[in-house]
């Protein structure tokens, strides 16, 4: 993740006994996004977890779709 979006911010959290936390944040003007990635361990397996957020201030119809279709 960290080579794919080399332009966000990266941070991680470890726990060592439960789980790892990856977050990048990308803030531009009236808009921030989020990619979160959570690794949960179980045994001796992790399943992991991705999310994306996108938030903006004022967001117009044009903007909107440009997201939806990106």
């Amino acid at each position: 993740m960290k080579k794919k979006y080399q332009q966000f911010n990266w941070e991680v959290e470890k726990d060592e006994n439960h789980h790892i936390k990856l977050t990048g944040s990308l803030k531009e003007k009236n808009r921030e996004q989020l990619i979160t990635l959570t690794a949960f361990k179980e045994t001796d397996k992790y399943n992991i977890l991705e999310t994306y957020s996108y938030k903006n201030r004022g967001w117009n119809k044009e903007e909107y779709k440009k997201v939806l279709l990106t």
